[in-house]
């Protein structure tokens, strides 16, 4: 009997013994990962979940210029980074006198605001909550539409864009009892309570900066971030 080669075999068993006993635990540890992760990924989904606020509508008002019905809503989301933001919407239409009175400010152009005030301070410039994201990322269905954002007071803000808009650049494409709409998008980066104001404005095309500036306007609805 060849006693070297059969202490090979022992040897040789016994380390394919070993082999299959690391085998056996790594795919252990593995499947434990696995069923971490899987519960980490799914407990950030319900975390996560986009999710609409109920909507709250506004009757007659009392400026020539304002829409008498209009509907809100805010819409929370993340992006697949997992960071937080809210797109406050609002639909509204016109009567025929409201469009012939925006038609006869022949040097104002009519404007929907969405801005942000900030309870936990007084006055502009304080909110650190939200910002505004870049215009390309807003939506109206207003003829001619043109997008701003600010960080107010201008031009002292504080880095956080607190007010969008969208003003119609056409008020004779503007007609009565037409559904328009203005979606505009902010980045959380806290949700410390705030208020939006949506707002219906008249505004005039400032040559120095070109802007519309505000001239005058009139607040159809406060609404609550967060609301639940």
């Amino acid at each position: 009997m060849d006693y070297r080669r059969l202490r090979k075999l022992n040897f040789e068993q016994k380390n394919n013994k070993i082999y299959l006993r690391e085998d056996i635990m790594n795919k252990k540890i593995l499947s434990v990962v696995v069923l971490i992760l899987f519960s980490t990924f799914s407990f950030a989904i319900t975390v996560y979940a986009d999710r609409w606020s109920p909507t709250e509508d506004w009757g007659p008002q009392v400026e020539s210029y304002s829409p008498d019905w209009g509907r809100t809503v805010m819409y929370e989301y993340t992006d697949s980074a997992y960071n937080l933001y809210v797109s406050p919407q609002a639909r509204f239409n016109f009567t025929q006198d409201a469009i012939d009175a925006i038609r006869n400010d022949y040097f104002l152009y009519y404007t929907f605001d969405i801005s942000v005030v900030d309870e936990s301070c007084q006055g502009e410039g304080c909110n650190t909550t939200v910002s505004a994201l870049n215009t390309t990322m807003y939506y109206s269905t207003l003829p001619s539409p043109h997008f701003d954002r600010d960080d107010d007071p201008e031009p002292w803000g504080n880095g956080y864009y607190d007010e969008t808009e969208v003003t119609c650049t056409s008020s004779l494409d503007m007609y009565a009892n037409t559904d328009y709409r203005f979606d505009s998008r902010f980045r959380v980066y806290f949700t410390d309570p705030i208020t939006f104001e949506f707002t219906s404005q008249m505004s005039h095309y400032n040559y120095y900066t070109h802007e519309y500036d505000t001239w005058y306007y009139d607040i159809h609805k406060t609404r609550n971030y967060p609301w639940y």
